[in-house]
C-alpha cells in the first residue's frame, strides 16, 4: 500500500509539473524551439535614402512587446491542443506569439532577423500586431542600452548608433506605440508545413523628412524622428526561403 501511495505522489508530482510548464510557458512567452510558423524581421535600406551621406546607421535595436498574429483559425482547428502551442485569443482573432518585452537587433546588411518560431493554429492569417515599447516598472531589463540609471531611471524603446557628419551619436528614442502591419497576401499556416512571414523596417528613414537628413543630435528634431519611427514598420510577406523577398507563388 505504501508503494503504491508513493507512485501515486510521484505521479501527481509529475503531472502538476507539467501542467506548471505549459502555463509559464503561455504567460510569459517563450517560444517554443519548433514549430509551423515564424516571424522575422528585416532591415529594408532601399525603402529611403539619405540626401547626402552625412548619416551612417552602424546598430538599431528596438525594444519590442505583445507579438501577435492576426487572423481566422481554420474551423477544424479550434479545440485542438496539438497544433496550438501559442496562447489564443479568439474573441479578437489573435495569436500571441512572443509576450516580452524583447529586444531585437536590426541586421543592417538587409539580411533576415528570425524572432521567434512557434505552433500556431492551422488558418489563414493577414497581419502582425506588436507594441514599440518602453521598459515599465518592475519589468527586467533585457539590454542595459534601454535603461538610463544616470538621468533619472529614464527609459526607452528604439537605440540607434551611427555618425552624423562623419561624429558618432547615440539615438535614444522613448516612443510608446501600437504597431498593426498587414500582410501583402493573407498567409495560409497549415499543420505539418511551415511559414515564414518576414516584416520590413526601415532605419534610413527614421532620420529623413522630404528627402532631408535630420540631425540625431538636435533635440528639435526629436518629435519628428520619433513620428517616423512609428510609420516604418511597412508590410509582411510570406518569405519562406527567408532571404527578404516575397515568395514568387505568394505575389
Amino acid at each position: 500500500m505504501n508503494s503504491l501511495k508513493i507512485i501515486f505522489a510521484f505521479l501527481l508530482t509529475a503531472v502538476v509539473a507539467v501542467l506548471l510548464i505549459l502555463f509559464n510557458g503561455c504567460a510569459s512567452g517563450v517560444a517554443p524551439q519548433s514549430g509551423n510558423f515564424q516571424m522575422s524581421l528585416q532591415s529594408n535600406n532601399s525603402m529611403a535614402k539619405t540626401s547626402t551621406d552625412s548619416l551612417v546607421i552602424t546598430s538599431a535595436k528596438i525594444l519590442f512587446k505583445n507579438l501577435r498574429l492576426k487572423g481566422i483559425p481554420a474551423s477544424d482547428s479550434v479545440g485542438l491542443s496539438d497544433s496550438a502551442i501559442v496562447c489564443r485569443d479568439d474573441e479578437n482573432n489573435e495569436m500571441e506569439l512572443k509576450m516580452g518585452p524583447f529586444v531585437v537587433s536590426l541586421s543592417l546588411s538587409g539580411t533576415v532577423n528570425p524572432i521567434t518560431v512557434n505552433n500556431v493554429p492551422p488558418g489563414t492569417y493577414v497581419g502582425a500586431k506588436f507594441d514599440i515599447h518602453r521598459l515599465e516598472e518592475g519589468e527586467a531589463v533585457p539590454d542595459s542600452a534601454f535603461i538610463d540609471t544616470v538621468n533619472g531611471m529614464d527609459t526607452y524603446s528604439v537605440v540607434v548608433t551611427g555618425f552624423y557628419n562623419n561624429v558618432p551619436f547615440v539615438y535614444k528614442s522613448r516612443v510608446s506605440a501600437h504597431e498593426n502591419v498587414f500582410f501583402t497576401q493573407p498567409v495560409v499556416v497549415t499543420k505539418t508545413g511551415f511559414v515564414n512571414v518576414t516584416l520590413t523596417v526601415d532605419p534610413n528613414s527614421w532620420f529623413m523628412v522630404s528627402g532631408q537628413t535630420l540631425n540625431p543630435v538636435d533635440q528639435a528634431n526629436r518629435e519628428m524622428i520619433d513620428m517616423q519611427i512609428k510609420h516604418s514598420f511597412r508590410e509582411g510577406f510570406e518569405d519562406d526561403h527567408e532571404d527578404g523577398h516575397k515568395d514568387v507563388n505568394h505575389g
